[in-house]
């Protein structure tokens, strides 16, 4: 694999690794909202006519239910970040095994370069002395 198809794999998997950010802050600040529209009506509780008590309790209750699925998303999207993180980091190790073979690589074709060059020079040189 070229060094151009491992920087695009490295560039695709970190703005996925963003992307995961992104919805981890958002389902953290749904979460915070959640809570607090939970506090809120618990302390609404205390001032609750008898007939509007179910219906608050009731509604706790859905709060926390989405609650609770906010933090399953985030759990959900902190593995898929793990398993990015490893991606990333072996593409990572890839890209710097491909770029050391490209140097060598290099080298080697510039070292046979130059010898060309020497022999050329030096049959033009003794052809010269001729």
């Amino acid at each position: 694999m070229g060094l151009s198809q491992i920087s695009n794999d490295i560039s695709r998997i970190e703005k996925s690794i963003s992307d995961i950010d992104r919805k981890i802050s958002d389902e953290n600040r749904k979460e915070a909202s959640k809570q607090s529209e939970i506090s809120r009506t618990m302390n609404s509780l205390k001032n609750a006519s008898p007939s509007s008590l179910k219906s608050k309790q009731d509604q706790i209750e859905r709060l926390n239910r989405d609650v609770s699925e906010c933090r399953k998303r985030v759990g959900n999207y902190s593995s898929d970040k793990a398993r990015l993180l490893d991606q990333l980091a072996r593409k990572r190790d890839d890209y710097a095994r491909e770029e050391k073979k490209s140097e060598i690589k290099t080298k080697r074709l510039r070292k046979i370069s130059v010898n060309k060059f020497k022999n050329h020079f030096v049959s033009t040189v003794h052809s010269i002395r001729d």
